[in-house]
């Protein structure tokens, strides 16, 4: 009933699913607020915005750089296809030129592994990929 009092419990769910939604549709602006912590962490250059973010965004289609998989923001911490920011050389901070934007899947996959490299890995993928289809 509309008139019953909700729980502690379902008042504390429900502001755990706004915070997770809020989340969800302010990616990029998450995007932006971790990469800066972790410049700062790490001693990194940063010089990025959400509008940077955004206009990489369309520039790849919404596209993730390695897979070519649509990009798909969510509230879950480690979902596969959630935008991600990689950097192409981690000894570089989060600068304009030097990120991409992945998936999530493909950014903990590739970690510190050499772009060129794992180019060739995502060519490998797609082609077997394509194979499987065709059988």
């Amino acid at each position: 009933m509309l008139n019953e009092k909700l729980s502690n419990e379902d008042i504390q769910q429900n502001k755990i699913f706004k915070e997770k939604s809020k989340r969800a549709n302010k990616w990029a602006q998450y995007l932006v607020y971790s990469s800066r912590n972790s410049a700062k962490k790490y001693g990194k250059d940063f010089n990025i915005d959400e509008n940077y973010i955004l206009k990489l965004f369309e520039e790849q289609n919404h596209k993730c750089y390695w897979f070519g998989i649509t990009l798909e923001p969510s509230h879950l911490t480690k979902y596969p296809a959630k935008p991600s920011l990689d950097r192409l050389d981690c000894d570089k901070g989060y600068v304009k030129g030097n990120i991409v934007i992945s998936c999530m899947a493909a950014n903990l996959g590739r970690n510190s592994c050499d772009p060129e490299v794992f180019q060739k890995f995502c060519e490998q993928l797609r082609h077997a990929n394509e194979k499987r289809a065709n059988d």
